[in-house]
């Protein structure tokens, strides 16, 4: 997962009325940034497609130096990686925007990434994005196997299974996550990324274990 990190200082300013504050008698102060994230979004969706990339995510929190703004672009379909030098420039752009517009109240650090390499597969965009990986996927019906995706079409996802091609249809995936194949080279524009060998093409394997995503901290959004 590529990372671009910037760090602004502005003025302090009020706190925004589209921001909610409330504490329980039992936890520390919580805050409401879902007006914040929706504002980041309709401001930066253009200028991220202008690059030719997807905004993934967005989570604002809070650190004691003030704001935290974390970012996750992704390429919007297809195989392939962003670059570290794309990654650097359009953290530039972005910052740049959100110092022109000023959307973000006092100090913030913004933290801009790409989707991690076990990243979990929810969207026909995903599994797009997928295509060449190596994935391990639990079906609705409680059967658990790992193949290569080799095509996403309307009908669902083409998965190559011990040297055949099965269609899994979205409805039928309960959860699905890529998973690190060493020696892969992650950017490459071929969808398999190495040669391996046959026997490693996919196959049946019912105790691939869950692995669900770690509890996100209490204040994002």
């Amino acid at each position: 997962m590529a990372r671009s990190s910037r760090k602004k200082s502005s003025r302090t300013s009020p706190r925004s009325s589209s921001d909610h504050y409330s504490r329980s008698p039992h936890s520390r102060l919580r805050v409401d940034f879902s007006e914040t994230k929706a504002r980041l979004i309709e401001a930066l969706t253009p200028l991220i497609e202008e690059w030719n990339l997807y905004l993934e995510e967005v989570k604002v929190g809070r650190a004691s130096s003030g704001m935290v703004v974390r970012l996750t672009l992704d390429l919007p379909e297809g195989p392939g990686g962003i670059d570290s030098d794309t990654l650097t420039e359009v953290s530039r752009a972005i910052a740049a925007l959100l110092d022109d517009v000023d959307l973000l109240e006092g100090s913030y650090n913004l933290e801009v990434s790409t989707p991690g390499a076990e990243r979990a597969l929810t969207c026909l965009r995903h599994f797009s994005r997928a295509q060449g990986r190596l994935v391990a996927f639990h079906l609705t019906d409680g059967t658990a196997m790992t193949g290569r995706v080799r095509a996403v079409t309307e009908m669902g996802v083409d998965v190559e299974l011990d040297g055949v091609i099965r269609t899994i249809a979205m409805g039928g995936i309960a959860s699905a996550r890529v998973q690190i194949e060493f020696g892969r080279n992650e950017g490459s524009e071929d969808p398999d990324g190495f040669k391996e060998p046959e026997d490693h093409k996919g196959s049946q394997n019912p105790e691939v274990p869950d692995n669900p995503d770690p509890a996100e901290g209490e204040d994002e959004e």
